[in-house]
């Protein structure tokens, strides 16, 4: 029963692979956070990028490999195949950039190769015990040795049963004609001492007649299958002899009946408990299988969100720069404008009549409209930067990579940083008006959670109800669309328990029961291939429901809208 055991490539893995795994992941998270303070310049962010692919491919390569070794199905050794070339790509990039690390940099790099080789030279060993695992013995010995031997016994036992059948019916019908022999010598004998003596014949009646009637009428229970009937021995003569004969025949064929019974049961028993086993274990390696999915695509979609996390806050950290030189100088411009301007009108009052060349240049660069549209420009470049600073804010809200990993924060601020990055899907286009969104903020708390994952589950919510609107308004025409307008509830509250509560609504084509019942499954999705992955949901349950100690859970109306509630502690019980 120990798995380990009888495993030998996962014991391989467990005893040898973990060690050099974490070793790798070791060094490799350590030149991460050395390079990631290192930033400042397009080749360091180069060569970041290309230690976070080496560290991805590593990763989801020993994914594949542990999959294979608990599954043994061929595509996850293809994976396997596929992951280490990609593996082998990133680690002939990230090594031909040696010379740009630093000299700690290189020591770890040196070694995460003396490690990494040591492991690939595991992955031949393990296929080769995959191959000869002891459980796989055992299931060829019960289909090679123990089904044919179990087959043979059954033919033995139907042979014995019918031997035992034949014999019965042949001594049946030699006692049958054993008794009509005798019952005509006694009739012939009645006839013959009809006329000698009535007591004679009353003789041959209780003592031949008799008993032989007996005789056959168990011999007939016998052929119905009662083998509990006995026939009564009443003397010893030839009747008397054939009775006793007769029962020790039936005693007999009790005894083979039942111990061919027997054996019968203890067969199924046995066979009906190896079944048993082998689904068991079926089911085991069923559920291991599905465990494994979905671990490596939560895996794979954490390690998206975290490069996506750190993308999204160096873009808003390299664009925040020279966004604030141009908000911070435009009011500059404005003032030194609005004096230039001044300073041409007191020179309009001081020499009203100008020379003919600064009329014509006058009338060339169309002074009045140059004067009024310099003022909305800069009033429109004022605006505009004011714009990319909000999205630069909410960027960095929403990824929360320079925050700790568990703080207090205010939900309403991950909840309108969502809205800002969503609001371009929130706009109107040509088959739809705008997207309406009704907030009812109350007055929560600072509450302590994981700010970036909780920030994801708002997105993964707001983005269905966007997607359940849109797909609502496919076969509605326009007026009605406007007549019953797309619109998102957000509200927040407190609750008496100590905990808090978001509410995200929609007036959209809402699910049926079948629908809502597996809404959280992982890999389960309503919408067409290449738009959904099914991890959205299942994902934002186990981030309310594991990392926060929370609950998640969803109401829908069928044509009416879809409304998600999320209820998290204020304080969590791991701070």
């Amino acid at each position: 029963d120990d798995t380990i055991e009888n495993q030998p490539a996962l014991k391989l893995l467990d005893q040898e692979g973990e060690l050099l795994i974490v070793g790798i992941s070791n060094q490799m998270q350590q030149m991460l956070e050395e390079q990631e303070g290192q930033l400042a310049s397009a080749e360091a962010a180069i060569l970041f990028r290309d230690m976070l692919e080496f560290r991805n491919s590593f990763a989801l390569l020993v994914s594949a490999l542990r999959t294979y070794i608990v599954v043994r199905e061929p595509t996850f050794r293809f994976e396997y195949g596929r992951n280490l070339q990609a593996n082998r790509q990133a680690w002939e990039r990230l090594t031909q950039k040696k010379n740009e690390m630093t000299l700690s940099q290189q020591a770890s790099l040196q070694k995460i190769a003396q490690q990494r080789q040591s492991f690939l030279n595991l992955p031949e060993t393990m296929f080769k015990a995959v191959a000869s695992d002891r459980y796989r013995n055992d299931l060829y010995l019960f289909n090679s040795e123990a089904e044919p031997l179990a087959t043979e016994m059954l033919s033995i036992l139907n042979e014995i049963v019918q031997d035992q059948q034949t014999a019965l019916t042949q001594e049946l019908e030699v006692g049958n004609a054993s008794l009509t022999d005798a019952q005509w010598k006694n009739l012939f004998t009645g006839l013959i001492a009809v006329g000698l003596s009535v007591g004679m014949t009353v003789f041959f009646r209780r003592h031949i007649a008799q008993p032989v009637q007996r005789l056959t009428e168990a011999t007939s229970r016998i052929t119905a299958g009662d083998f509990d009937v006995s026939a009564p021995v009443e003397s010893q003569d030839e009747i008397g002899q054939l009775a006793l004969t007769f029962n020790q025949m039936t005693k007999s064929l009790k005894e083979s009946r039942d111990q061919l019974e027997h054996y019968n049961r203890n067969l199924e028993h046995e066979v009906r408990d190896r079944t048993q086993e082998l689904q068991e274990k079926n089911q085991q390696l069923e559920q291991a299988f599905d465990d494994l999915k979905q671990t490596q695509a939560q895996l794979v979609q954490t390690e998206k969100m975290s490069s996506l996390g750190q993308l999204v806050a160096g873009i808003a950290h390299e664009i925040n720069n020279p966004v604030n030189f141009i908000h911070g100088n435009v009011n500059f411009v404005d003032q030194y404008a609005q004096d230039l301007l001044g300073l041409v009108h007191l020179y309009q009052l001081q020499y009203p009549e100008p020379g003919l060349e600064i009329q014509d240049r006058l009338k060339d660069i169309d002074f009045q409209f140059l004067e009024t549209d310099l003022t909305r420009v800069l009033a429109s470049i004022k605006v505009g930067t004011e714009r990319i600073r909000e999205i630069i804010k909410s960027l960095r809200l929403f990824s929360r990579l320079d925050e700790a990993e568990v703080k207090n924060v205010d939900l309403h601020e991950g909840i309108d940083s969502t809205l800002m990055i969503l609001q371009g899907r929130l706009k109107a286009k040509t088959d739809r008006p705008a997207i309406e969104v009704i907030k009812h903020y109350g007055a929560l708390p600072k509450v302590e959670c994981h700010a970036g994952q909780l920030n994801q589950v708002f997105m993964n919510l707001l983005s269905n109800a966007i997607d359940a609107l849109e797909e609502s308004n496919h076969d509605r025409s326009f007026t009605t669309i406007e007549q019953q307008r797309n619109t998102i509830w957000i509200q927040t509250e407190v609750m008496k328990n100590d905990r808090v509560k978001i509410t995200i609504a929609d007036n959209g084509i809402g699910m049926s029961e079948v629908v809502r019942s597996r809404l959280f499954d992982p890999f389960f999705t309503t919408k067409p291939v290449g738009k959904g992955t099914g991890l959205g949901l299942a994902i934002s349950y186990q981030i309310i429901t594991e990392k926060h100690n929370g609950q998640l859970y969803c109401d829908s109306t069928p044509g009416k809208g879809t409304r998600f509630c999320i209820e998290i502690p204020k304080q969590q019980p791991f701070a």
